[in-house]
């Protein structure tokens, strides 16, 4: 094997609805990672399946604070930066689901992991262990795409109307990289804004308003780091002026914009620009 081996896992309908991405990442024991990862929140909760090693995170805001997470678990809807290093050797499949995707899956149990992490272990949910079981099995992509295919299909609820209308506004807002605002989303879908607060904490975990935030940050983080083209149009990420700009970046990602070509912090993007994230 070599020393890091990322496979992202094609996703197809039906469950392209309620899952954004997936991958499988392995790593032998000779692999060190030496620069930790960043993680840039974006709206979408997570399920991790950990079959081998597994990683640590440490929030940009809160250093002092180390999690370990070596078993499986459900990732809440993050909001702050995340510096992520993995525990050679791994074997991880990744399952990111769309904002609302998660209620799609869980529908009305009382699950709300925004923010946490919890693990699988301690839930009574027999359909996702056996997921995990199934999963262990599978080395490649295309292994991985067909259990998913199989299993999270039967799963699926119908959506309730709320969810149709959070789903829309999500939608709205990636096509319009967060620049929407609230008061012309309720306006568009003929809600108050109060409701469809109340609607985007009900099935996403976060207000309208941080998810619209965290949408823009994330174009801005792709086009400035992923793409590695360098921001100079600062309006056009919904900023009123550069000391904004400047202090949000660096809230966000701990450095100055300036900073982006350095090269330890184009190290911590290592899986970012692998998977195109």
């Amino acid at each position: 094997m070599q020393k890091l081996q990322f496979q992202s896992v094609a996703i197809e309908p039906p469950l392209r609805a309620v899952v954004k991405s997936c991958w499988l990442i392995q790593s032998s024991a000779t692999d060190e990672q030496r620069v930790p990862d960043l993680l840039i929140p974006d709206g979408c909760p997570e399920i991790i399946f950990i079959y081998q090693g597994g990683y640590q995170k440490v929030a940009l805001n809160q250093p002092e604070t180390v999690q370990r997470i070596q078993s499986s678990c459900l990732v809440g809807v993050q909001t702050a930066t995340q510096f992520v290093t993995r525990l050679s050797p791994v074997h991880i499949v990744g399952l990111k689901l769309k904002p609302t995707g998660f209620y799609r899956l869980f529908s009305n149990k009382t699950i709300n992991p925004a923010a946490h992490n919890l693990p699988l272990s301690g839930l009574s949910l027999p359909w996702l262990q056996q997921l995990e079981a199934q999963l262990r099995e599978c080395s490649t992509a295309k292994g991985v795409a067909s259990v998913l295919q199989a299993a999270l299909t039967q799963q699926l609820s119908s959506p309730p109307a709320g969810l149709e209308v959070v789903r829309d506004c999500i939608r709205a807002q990636l096509q319009e990289q967060g620049q929407i605002p609230i008061k012309e989303l309720a306006r568009q879908h003929h809600r108050s804004i109060r409701q469809l607060q109340r609607y985007f904490k009900k099935y996403t975990g976060i207000t309208p308003k941080q998810f619209a935030r965290l949408i823009r940050f994330k174009t801005l983080y792709k086009d400035s780091v992923i793409h590695e083209v360098q921001p100079k149009d600062y309006f056009k990420y919904g900023y009123f002026d550069q000391m904004h700009f400047i202090k949000d970046f660096k809230a966000q990602l701990g450095i100055t914009p300036t900073a982006v070509s350095d090269q330890a912090f184009q190290q911590q993007n290592e899986i970012a620009r692998i998977s195109r994230a």
